[in-house]
């Protein structure tokens, strides 16, 4: 028979490999630690990320602000150099305007636009605001119809609003028609 002992008590004895054991503590061991440590080490970076995001998010706030009271002084700026601007540009646009302005194609149409026995007395063109001659003419007419007749060319013309302001009659005869129209 066989004298070998039976050991039923396994703790004290075990049955299995204890090198595989305890290399796979220690592998497991190691493993846990690098996780820890890389994972440590992560955590510190990240937070330290986290840290300068949030001041250069309250950075950015701040400048946020100033910014925005910056834009609302300007803005108040702005409307003070438009109220005291506003004049001299409207001076300029209408310097320029009256610059481009092609005083012979007006004169040319209100020549077209005058029949052979009228002549004109008067003439005061008035430049508008919004780009556009306001002229006030004084002529003298024959009759009514050389007057109606005028009156008919003028529309027919690039005049525009034409009225008639008034109308006189003189000792020879002949009217003296006052009329205001624009010229576009």
């Amino acid at each position: 028979m066989n004298n070998r002992r039976l050991h039923l008590n396994l703790a004290t004895a075990p049955a299995r490999n204890l090198r595989l054991f305890h290399t796979l503590v220690f592998l497991l061991g190691g493993l846990l630690i690098l996780t820890a440590s890389v994972g440590g080490r992560q955590f510190f970076r990240y937070r330290q990320k986290a840290r300068d995001a949030r001041s250069t998010l309250v950075r950015i706030r701040r400048d946020d602000r100033i910014f925005q009271r910056e834009e609302k002084r300007y803005a108040g700026l702005n409307r003070q150099n438009v109220r005291d601007y506003q004049a001299k540009t409207d001076l300029i646009n209408s310097l320029i305007f009256r610059k481009r302005f092609s005083w012979i194609d007006m004169l040319s149409a209100l020549e077209e636009a005058l029949p052979e026995s009228c002549y004109i007395l008067s003439l005061a063109p008035q430049i508008k605001k919004d780009a556009t001659m306001e002229v006030r003419l004084k002529a003298a007419v024959p009759s009514l119809d050389d007057f109606l007749l005028l009156y008919q060319r003028l529309q027919r013309q690039q005049f525009k609003q034409i009225r008639i302001i008034s109308e006189a009659a003189e000792d020879t005869g002949r009217l003296i028609a006052e009329i205001v129209f624009v010229y576009e």
